[in-house]
């Protein structure tokens, strides 16, 4: 089963990618005055990004909705829980390619249902890029989507219904 990327994640490779490119030798040799790693700035404006408010809490579609598909600010993170059902409520989502949409520009699709076997597979989407993806899932197991909690709760022929767990 693959892990979802989670918005943690893809901070925190962000800020790793930009440490890794500021890196290198300000100096010019023959000062012995420190300097300031252009990293160490690049990684602050990354993680100021990501936790900026959006201009707007509506999707737009695509790159658009990047500051809402990728940050850690409080009250995207918020808009998107409160797009769920009640914490013990149930989520179906429907397994023929349809696909769920939420306010904050996630998407969510029932990959393959296999009710013989007992499993399905689950996949995330925001702007366009995959933010997490779930294979050969069982009833019982937990999957988080938004930073939001979840246990899949039934497999039919037809869904796979999630129940909200608590964090």
């Amino acid at each position: 089963m693959h892990r979802p990327v989670s918005r943690y994640r893809v901070a925190g490779s962000a800020l790793a990618l930009l440490a890794l490119a500021g890196c290198g030798s300000s100096s010019d040799g023959g000062g012995a005055e420190p300097t300031t790693a252009p990293a160490t700035t690049r990684a602050a404006e990354d993680k100021a990004a990501l936790a900026a408010a959006p201009t707007s809490m509506e999707s737009a579609g695509g790159a658009a909705d990047d500051a809402l598909c990728f940050t850690t600010n409080r009250d995207v993170l918020t808009a998107a829980a409160d797009g769920f059902p009640a914490e013990g409520e149930a989520l179906s989502l429907v397994g023929n390619g349809g696909v769920q949409r939420f306010p904050t520009g996630l998407s969510l699709t029932v990959s393959y249902l296999d009710t013989e076997a007992g499993t399905a597979g689950i996949a995330a989407n925001c702007a366009a890029v995959p933010v997490a993806a779930y294979e050969d899932v069982r009833v019982g197991d937990p999957v988080e989507f938004a930073g939001v909690p979840f246990k899949v709760s039934e497999i039919t022929e037809r869904a796979v219904r999630l129940t909200r767990t608590s964090a």
